[in-house]
């Protein structure tokens, strides 16, 4: 875990150096040596929604997170946001206008849509 608390702090960015959309799915990025970043022409909700379900295509939907897997929310009856469960009910997450964070998850309980675990395929650095 300690790599993952190294983030607190650091700012939200919606693209890195190669032009592909980073925004909330950068702490996966941080985890996953092989998950596959998406060029996006803009930050528009239908890119973004497509990108967000393409990354979900290498998850699967557990009842139970474990430390590390991904949790998927609803804000404003639609918009997705990623996370990670770190242990504890605390999770870990950034978004547009602010830096990584770690949160109590029972703030945002009745926003969480599921919580995921990666395919076998997706290699950890963490």
């Amino acid at each position: 875990m300690h790599k993952l608390q190294a983030l607190v702090g650091r700012p939200y960015r919606d693209f890195d150096e190669a032009g592909n959309y980073i925004g909330c799915f950068e702490p996966l990025y941080e985890i996953y040596e092989n998950l596959p970043k998406y060029p996006l022409p803009e930050v528009e909700a239908g890119y973004f929604a497509h990108a967000m379900y393409r990354i979900l295509e290498n998850f699967e939907q557990v009842e139970i997170p474990e430390s590390l897997d991904l949790i998927v929310f609803s804000f404003l009856g639609g918009i997705l946001h990623f996370g990670i469960f770190l242990e504890a009910g605390k999770f870990l997450h950034v978004q547009r206008g602010s830096a990584f964070e770690i949160q109590r998850l029972s703030i945002y309980e009745n926003k969480v849509l599921g919580y995921f675990k990666a395919k076998p395929h997706l290699k950890r650095k963490c």
